[in-house]
């Protein structure tokens, strides 16, 4: 994702000055990997620890030595070939060789970062609190660890789980989050892995102050999560709402079957209903006082210029149609018939703000504040649908 900003919501838009989904990661905890306390994370970040020696990291396999000038089996594509094979076999020997400690893995991890151009801002969104993550995940330790930790020396085996996990996320470009199998949206944790897009989204914020824009007399009975992926917001909405039941919506039954793991781990199976639905053409009939939605909003041309990582999230969860509005239009002309009278419609845009405005300006769209200014998510009151 990458260009680490405090601005910018989950996806994609035309306006250059807010990332899209595949580049977002707000600077504010609730977002991101933030078990560790605010102490705790300082002092890590201040810590100076020792570089090992792989200062060239994965890159620093040398070629066997030639023994002479012509290509004696005639064929210069198998030596090239064998070449390669030795290199690649080279880099995954020496990766992260002479880090002894979990500081100097950590600093040596920050570097590679740096050099690779890896994309962030799907767990974390600077290399440091990502690297360190992994560090305490690959090794079991406590993710409120302090400073001292980074002097702890790692044994042979405990080196061999680093050096592989960062071989994947940084030679194989594979995301944090599927690697550890699991994301964080505010004290809640979800598992996660490449059937689902990794959860990110500024919901975590509005879904705690829903109480300021429903009507003082509405209690909230149902609610519904449309595209819910792996199941995230939903489970937010249940946890909000203790005494409502909420539909969980997708497409995709493989995001609903990583939902279900979410659901059951979070105690909410008898609260909270999955669907497989086109936004809310194969759900049974129901009013709901909110309705919730983080569609796909990245148009289809940026698809092919997303980084690495995000090309490896499911695609369904990503591309909105040509100009990023297609699930929102369907969403928009069903949620009358699905909403109370009173009822709220919310929906997380992205950069799709001038969009959605041109669009559908008509129905007073109320964008809410975020710490970070974005504002991406726009309310809708029924009474305007």
């Amino acid at each position: 994702m990458i260009v680490p900003s405090s601005k910018g919501c989950r996806a994609g838009s035309p306006d250059p000055a807010i990332p899209p989904k595949t580049k977002r990661g707000p600077a504010t905890p609730p977002y991101r990997f933030n078990s560790m306390s605010p102490e705790n994370r300082s002092e890590m970040a201040r810590a100076k620890p020792p570089r090992c020696n792989d200062s060239e990291g994965a890159t620093t396999a040398r070629a066997p030595r030639k023994t002479g000038s012509r290509d004696t089996t005639g064929s210069t594509f198998k030596a090239a070939s064998s070449l390669r094979g030795f290199a690649s076999a080279s880099r995954e020997i020496h990766f992260g060789r002479g880090c002894s400690s979990l500081g100097e893995w950590l600093a040596f991890a920050e570097a590679e970062y740096a050099r690779h151009d890896l994309a962030l801002g799907q767990v974390a969104t600077t290399a440091h609190d990502e690297a360190l993550y992994l560090l305490l995940r690959a090794l079991g330790l406590p993710l409120d660890s302090g400073a001292a930790v980074l002097a702890r020396p790692l044994a042979a085996a405990e080196r061999s789980a680093v050096s592989r996990i960062f071989r994947r996320r940084i030679l194989d470009r594979v995301p944090a989050a599927y690697l550890t199998h699991e994301a964080f949206l505010g004290e809640h944790r979800f598992y996660v892995d490449e059937r689902v897009i990794i959860p990110r989204s500024y919901f975590i914020e509005v879904i705690p102050q829903l109480d300021r824009w429903l009507k003082k007399s509405t209690a909230v009975a149902r609610a519904a999560d449309v595209c819910t992926g792996s199941g995230c917001l939903a489970i937010l909405l249940a946890h909000q709402f203790p005494d409502a039941r909420v539909d969980a919506i997708d497409l995709a039954p493989e995001a609903l079957a990583v939902a279900k793991i979410n659901v059951r781990e979070h105690g909410l199976a008898g609260r909270v209903l999955l669907h497989r639905s086109d936004v809310f053409a194969g759900v049974p009939p129901a009013r709901y006082e909110v309705i919730v939605c983080n569609p796909p909003y990245e148009p289809s041309a940026r698809m092919k210029t997303l980084s690495p990582e995000f090309r490896k999230e499911p695609r369904l969860a990503l591309d909105g149609g040509k100009d990023g509005l297609a699930v929102i239009r369907r969403l928009l002309a069903q949620a009358p018939d699905r909403l109370t009278d009173d009822g709220l419609l919310l929906i997380e845009v992205g950069g799709l703000h001038a969009a959605m405005e041109a669009a559908f300006g008509r129905l007073k769209l109320r964008w809410l504040p975020t710490q970070d200014g974005s504002n991406c998510v726009c309310l809708i009151e029924a009474r305007r649908l």
